[in-house]
């Protein structure tokens, strides 16, 4: 059983989305015989350009007939399908990988599959990159249904100049003044979580952990998916010693947002983070002749390349392993990504070969995110709301305000009658001492403890999906947000 969410939300502008399966409408391809050539206009502009080996393998004559040419296909990014969570089955993971060579086997187009590193191609698989901290003024609510959507948390026009002035009065290191504007902004507009959360860091920031406290804990209070502000409620429990209460904290502001480096950082202070399986590496498009090009440097990863490349490609497979409606354009999902793994995993069984362990692990960010600019007068005003998702019925949207995800973290403008300010340069908060050092150890999870612990999903949802797409997360159905929570408590952070 797999539930839906439709997120109400422009997430990206997708070429070539609702035709892209059409085995008998393939646009962007010039036929002559058997050659066809992908036209550069059927690929996105935000999808990179590719290295130099990636170009020449895409180029390269595929070395047989091309007799039904695939056309680029792109993620539709406006819906994503959670998956049930379910024990791992060794026998179903066999069929997966079983599955997976018979449709690369008796597909009407050509796949030319590579055993060799070409580096992977994560904005063409998972669309547009985002944002690596979550925007400020943007939250996750519930609607009337009980699914979550993200909406605009924005403070009036008349808070502007005082924002400003406490954004100055940060970048001057003058932190009494700051706190007094962001006192008065947040007094003036109670229901912004972003300045109760800027309230609270200035206050940490001097000291003050019980005022930072109660500011974090009023963040939540409105929004309780509010990264940044289980961030600071994390930094907070763990100056008193409460390494659980921060424990918990953190796991939750990562499971809201895997990629942000700054929750990342708070956590490094409050556990040792363990190693656990890097997501395979994989490479897969459609190249000029119209052959679908596949690689990954081991047989393991490129049994997932391959399942992932079929997935996407393969309509029918789509329609029989996951009940996909006929010519639905191709989405991301966790159901994807869990069947992907399983074949790698079952064809690894299969053929008496060593699961891949991996021990180099998911990395967690270390660059620390850039300051934002602090503005030096009001932004101007914005042209008005963006416009609602594509296809979605008009009382979907009663509720949620659209968010465009286009191209950056403030693509779009929110409602005219909230026009956005500049988040505050960052805040030098006290240090974190913890009660207790971290542990000298850390365990190293490996693909055999996620299918012994039924954690697929949940690798699945915050290692892959959360690197890519991390407002998926953030808008995740409440039991696989606690599922997320707990597989960070259990396999990132040691004990």
């Amino acid at each position: 059983m797999r539930s839906r969410i439709l997120v109400f939300s422009v997430l990206c502008l997708i070429c070539a989305a609702s035709s892209g399966c059409d085995r008998r409408n393939r646009r962007g391809a010039k036929t002559a015989g058997n050659a066809t050539t992908a036209k550069s206009a059927d690929r996105p502009q935000w999808l990179p350009a590719y290295t130099s080996a990636q170009q020449a393998a895409l180029d390269a004559p595929p070395g047989a007939p091309v007799r039904t040419p695939a056309a680029p296909i792109y993620p539709d990014l406006s819906d994503f399908t959670y998956a049930t969570r379910r024990p791992f089955d060794p026998q179903r993971a066999t069929t997966a990988a079983q599955t997976v060579d018979n449709a690369v086997r008796d597909s009407p187009r050509l796949y030319v599959v590579q055993q060799r590193d070409l580096g992977t191609n994560h904005q063409g698989q998972y669309g547009p990159e985002a944002p690596i901290e979550p925007d400020p003024w943007v939250r996750a609510q519930k609607n009337a249904a009980g699914r979550y959507g993200l909406v605009w948390s924005t403070p009036s026009d008349a808070s502007k100049p005082i924002i400003d002035r406490g954004n100055a009065a940060l970048a001057a290191g003058q932190l009494d003044a700051a706190e007094r504007s962001f006192q008065t902004a947040t007094n003036a507009n109670p229901k912004v979580p972003a300045l109760w959360l800027w309230l609270g860091d200035v206050q940490a920031a001097r000291g003050n952990d019980q005022g930072a406290e109660a500011s974090a804990r009023s963040a939540l209070a409105i929004a309780p998916r509010y990264p940044a502000a289980h961030r600071l409620l994390a930094d907070v429990l763990m100056r008193r010693g409460d390494i659980a209460g921060a424990r918990k904290a953190i796991a939750q502001a990562l499971a809201g947002y895997p990629t942000s480096h700054k929750i990342w950082q708070s956590a490094r202070r409050i556990a040792r983070i363990n190693t656990r399986p890097s997501p395979p590496n994989s490479f897969f498009d459609v190249g000029n002749s119209g052959a679908i090009v596949v690689a990954a440097p081991t047989p393991t990863a490129l049994v997932y390349a391959k399942c992932r490349a079929v997935v996407r490609y393969e309509e029918d497979l789509r329609a029989q392993v996951f009940g996909a409606a006929a010519r639905s354009p191709y989405r991301l999902s966790q159901s994807e990504e869990i069947f992907c793994l399983e074949a790698m995993i079952g064809a690894a069984s299969g053929a008496n070969a060593p699961v891949p362990t991996d021990p180099a692990g998911t990395p967690a960010p270390t660059t620390p995110a850039p300051a934002p600019p602090t503005p030096s007068g009001p932004p101007a005003p914005p042209a008005g709301p963006p416009a609602p998702p594509a296809g979605a019925a008009p009382e979907a949207h009663r509720d949620f305000r659209p968010i465009d995800r286009r191209t950056a973290q403030n693509a779009a403008a929110p409602p005219s009658s909230a026009p956005p300010v500049a988040p505050p340069p960052p805040v030098a908060t006290a240090p974190v001492s913890p009660a207790a050092p971290p542990p000298a150890q850390t365990a190293q999870t490996t693909w055999a403890t996620l299918t012994a612990d039924a954690a697929l999903g949940e690798y699945v949802l915050f290692e892959i999906v959360g690197a890519h797409r991390p407002e998926w997360c953030r808008v995740a159905p409440d039991e696989h947000y606690a599922a997320v929570t707990r597989y960070i408590e259990t396999h990132v952070l040691a004990q």
